[in-house]
């Protein structure tokens, strides 16, 4: 098989790294006639991350790797005629030359046809201008580090025409890094108002595009997720805790008319309960991470939620004592729910049991899934599980903050839940201590 071949070649250009070893490069004899169909030709995917190239090219980096990479990358394009998904990776960090410009510099190769795109965006500029040249028919965007407001990737957003999907990443471990305003990025981002309909912004600790985006992208978006899991409203730095404040004051200002999905690492509650109300009942999927669903705002949270999400699916709360009957009424009114998130706080074992009698009493037949807090009896678990055998098999997930934790849940609960998980009333179950997948369900 071609790719196979490919292996055969890399193994032996590893062999390579010589002064000279080009000429012993060009002088391999390698049979190219062992392939009975041309796969690279028919390969629209390309991805350019050293470490996981889609025709599995394993090749020890050197001084000299850029070489070898551009005759490796020179042979694959050059049997590409059509690239519909292109990933350019990290190129940068072992290139001397970026091998994003040999997607460039065949002509034989068609970017007219890009669809999906993932990118850096500290990648010069000159390949983001070229590529617009190129390429405008984008349909997702990926960007990655995405920490500096680079006009060609700005000017490449600007000339597409049927831009569906953005995501802006950075990265999770720059938790300290503070990033200027993208207003490049951001003003390109505003023209394809007609065509976006999901946005995806991951950050640490302050957002970074203009604060008025969202307020100019909201009358199409369908999904938006704010992951921003790093702030901290009690923050010293004053402009960051400024910036994040008054983001949250346009947002409680902005109407999402065909919003469906809404899913953000931390916000407060008064907030949120407004972007809810302000959208039109299409609503299907709420997941405001690990909020603090307070005392002054949790009752008010769920009836807004019942009130003005019908059609809601997903997604997740906050209960405190007195909202018990808010919550009856959630489950009774929202008959569409699968997968719910519930935060208890310091709730007594009585507490928690009452919470477990009202799923038991008046969740609707399409509840499959189940994240709640572990600490309350074990024989309150297991009446509840034997009492929900007649319905759907349930999914559990319970979140557990440390390793003792963890180690006092498999002593004490996971025999209950084996044994029901046998005879057919619990799907699957699993415990973990991070939050993010706790709180974000996929």
């Amino acid at each position: 098989m071609f790719i196979k071949g490919i292996s055969k070649f890399s193994k032996k250009i590893r062999h390579c790294i010589e002064e000279g070893f080009m000429n012993h490069f060009h002088s391999l004899s390698f049979d190219w006639n062992d392939t009975e169909f041309n796969w690279i030709r028919y390969c629209t995917n390309k991805r350019s991350r050293n470490d996981d190239l889609d025709v599995e090219i394993r090749v020890k980096l050197t001084n000299h790797f850029h070489i070898i990479e551009k005759e490796i990358y020179k042979l694959l394009m050059g049997s590409c005629l059509i690239v519909k998904n292109l990933d350019t990776g990290n190129v940068m960090e072992h290139s001397e030359t970026p091998m994003y410009y040999y997607y460039l510099t065949r002509t034989n190769v068609s970017l007219g046809n890009l669809t999906v795109l993932c990118c850096d965006s500290n990648i010069d500029h000159t390949f983001f201008h070229e590529l617009a040249h190129a390429c405008s028919l984008l349909q997702r965007l990926h960007i990655f580090n995405c920490n500096s407001d680079n006009p060609g990737l700005a000017r490449l957003i600007e000339v597409q025409k049927n831009l569906k999907y953005l995501a802006c990443l950075t990265d999770y471990d720059a938790e300290m890094l503070i990033v200027p305003p993208l207003e490049a990025i951001g003003s390109a981002l505003i023209t394809q108002v007609d065509s976006l309909v999901h946005f995806k912004f991951v950050y640490n600790l302050e957002f970074f595009l203009p604060l008025n985006i969202l307020t100019e992208l909201s009358s199409n978006l369908q999904r938006l997720d704010l992951i921003n899991f790093n702030i901290d409203y009690g923050d010293s730095r004053s402009e960051q805790m400024y910036n994040n404040h008054k983001f949250e004051e346009l947002l409680k200002l902005t109407t999402f008319s065909k919003l469906e999905v809404f899913k953000i690492g931390i916000i407060n509650l008064d907030v949120a309960i407004k972007v809810i109300e302000q959208t039109e009942g299409n609503l299907s999927e709420v997941l405001l991470g690990y909020s603090d669903y307070n005392e002054r705002y949790s009752a008010s949270y769920i009836r807004a939620i019942y009130e003005c999400c019908p059609k809601i699916q997903i997604l997740s709360l906050g209960i405190n004592k007195g909202d018990f009957k808010e919550f009856e009424n959630l489950l009774i009114k929202c008959q569409q729910i699968q997968r719910i998130v519930i935060e208890t706080y310091n709730f007594d074992d009585d507490h928690i049991k009452l919470i477990l009698e009202i799923l038991l009493k008046s969740s609707p037949k399409t509840l499959r899934e189940i994240r709640i807090s572990w600490r309350y009896c074990k024989t309150d678990l297991k009446s509840f599980l034997e009492n929900w055998k007649d319905r759907v098999r349930i999914t559990l997930y319970f979140f557990v903050e440390n390793h003792y934790e963890k180690y006092y849940f498999d002593m004490n609960y996971s025999k209950v839940l084996d044994h029901f998980r046998e005879v057919g009333v619990v799907k699957a179950y699993r415990y973990d201590e991070m939050y993010q997948n706790f709180y974000m369900l996929n």
